[in-house]
């Protein structure tokens, strides 16, 4: 029996020496609004770069078309 009570004691102790590194409920939640941030961010980010590159490639169309003509 003092077998048994010796392993609850151990394992209480284990249990007790993580709690304080587990994270709460208001922690996940802080975590998914800073990520849902971030994604927003990324999102804004990636379309401002779409406008850019599609802008960049028209400009270049453009260009090689216009060179084309003053070549031939």
């Amino acid at each position: 029996m003092s077998d048994i009570k010796a392993q609850v004691a151990s394992i209480a102790s284990a249990i007790a020496s993580v709690m304080p590194h587990l994270a709460t409920s208001a922690d996940v939640n802080a975590l998914k609004a800073d990520i849902n941030a971030l994604r927003s961010e990324v999102h804004a980010r990636e379309a401002s770069l779409l406008k850019w590159l599609i802008g960049t490639v028209i400009a270049s169309v453009a260009l090689a078309c216009t060179i084309g003509k003053f070549v031939r």
